[in-house]
């Protein structure tokens, strides 16, 4: 169970960091644009 978890929570880790960058970079860019 634990074991099966932590795999499935590796690749996960990834996709979310990719998603917090992105969500970042969205708003940067929105800041950006509307000045």
């Amino acid at each position: 169970m634990y074991q099966n978890y932590l795999d499935m929570w590796t690749p996960h880790a990834v996709s979310r960091w990719i998603f917090a960058i992105t969500l970042l970079a969205t708003f940067i860019l929105r800041i950006f644009i509307s000045q």
